[in-house]
């Protein structure tokens, strides 16, 4: 099964990933929409941290994650 978790470097990584653009987007852009863009990436990502949060608590739920962590030794 898919690890639905995602460590707080890889969500620094796809942060700095889109670092270079918003970079260009405050000087191409007028700051207004440059401001808009910028807080559009970062709902985007705290939209992904809550369908992992949801996906882990769904999973919780199931008879799955108890096979899981016996599966794994815990």
């Amino acid at each position: 099964m898919e690890n639905p978790s995602k460590r707080w470097f890889g969500r620094a990584y796809d942060l700095a990933k889109q670092a270079p653009e918003l970079a260009t987007s405050f000087y191409t852009m007028p700051l207004s929409l440059a401001i808009a863009k910028a807080l559009s990436g970062v709902a985007g990502v705290l939209v992904k941290i809550r369908n992992d949060q949801l996906k882990r608590n769904a999973l919780a739920r199931s008879g799955l994650y108890y096979l899981l962590m016996v599966s794994q030794g815990r």
